[in-house]
């Protein structure tokens, strides 16, 4: 992950990002020249922290602890420090694991204090521009820099005349073991279309039917949920509808090439199979969702934001 820093201001609220970020016991560290905005960036972190009193460079007293905030803010300018002796001597271990500890020149002399460590490696440009790029060292903090992206989503309880519903086999092969589940058809809304055209054409790529606007009911639920994947955060807008239909053959002819790889197969499900199931099911709740299909005078409900990750 690599950032543009025209400015201070923008330095200080990068240090806001990763303050947000941030658990007990990490440990970032702070690498580049002179005047690159390591400690700008520490007093960004510090803010988004909320800690007390102004943050500064420690070179003299090497370390400074910052407490009133969400987690102290131990602060450590390693410029001074030779070895490894001379940083055992400041003893950083006994207040790693309730702190976030940041480092200023720990390149090469802590590391070895955590077992994972975010590195940010500063560069001043002639025109005084910093760039910023983040290192993660460890799965927690690859994890954690995933990015994220926002969109809005139909998800479609396709019920057929036995009343079960159709879901897709999803998979997320990026973790080891492969995290799978179940889900509803559906995807994200196209820019200039609204929620039925969308309906229509995902129904259309994802099984092959071809469905007209006044066979699509809805919206029956809206909900914000989070989808943590392996590669990427999903900030999504579910908007829910049902379409019935007669049992028919799912064509899966129009899947993407990223569906090709994820979904491994598909099948329609009764309620009592949805009922008995250890397997995961998303959206969670859908019993629920069928029987509120079947409840027009109830629609829309707002439901609760949920996590439907399969990495945190």
């Amino acid at each position: 992950m690599r950032r543009t820093l025209t400015t201070v201001e923008d330095t200080r609220a990068l240090g806001v990002e990763l303050a947000a970020l941030l658990r007990a016991g990490d440990l970032v560290v702070l690498s580049g020249p002179l005047g690159a905005g390591k400690t700008a960036l520490t007093q960004g972190i510090g803010a988004g922290l909320g800690v007390r009193g102004p943050v500064t460079s420690p070179t003299f007293v090497l370390a400074r602890v910052h407490r009133g905030g969400r987690l102290p803010l131990v602060h450590v300018d390693a410029y001074r420090l030779g070895s490894l002796l001379d940083v055992d001597d400041l003893d950083l271990d006994a207040t790693l694991e309730e702190s976030v500890t940041v480092v200023e020149w720990g390149h090469g002399l802590v590391e070895q204090l955590a077992d994972e460590h975010l590195v940010v490696e500063l560069a001043r440009d002639d025109d005084d521009v910093r760039t910023a790029t983040l290192v993660p060292h460890g799965p927690s903090w690859t994890a954690r820099l995933r990015p994220t992206r926002q969109r809005s989503t139909v998800r479609v309880l396709l019920v057929d005349d036995a009343d079960r519903v159709l879901l897709f086999h999803d998979s997320d092969a990026g973790l080891d073991p492969v995290v799978t589940w179940w889900m509803t058809p559906g995807g994200g809304i196209d820019e200039g279309e609204d929620d039925l055209t969308a309906v229509v054409r995902e129904l259309a790529e994802e099984t092959g039917l071809d469905v007209d606007r006044a066979a699509v009911q809805g919206p029956i639920a809206r909900r914000r949920v989070r989808h943590g994947f392996s590669d990427v955060v999903v900030d999504q807008r579910d908007a829910f509808y049902v379409v019935r239909v007669p049992a028919f053959e799912v064509s899966v002819a129009g899947h993407t090439e990223d569906e090709q790889r994820t979904i491994l197969g598909h099948r329609w499900w009764t309620r009592a199979e949805l009922a008995g199931t250890d397997e995961t099911v998303y959206p969670g709740g859908l019993e629920q969702l069928l029987t509120l299909a079947g409840e027009p005078d109830r629609w829309p409900v707002e439901l609760p934001d949920v996590d439907e990750s399969t990495l945190a």
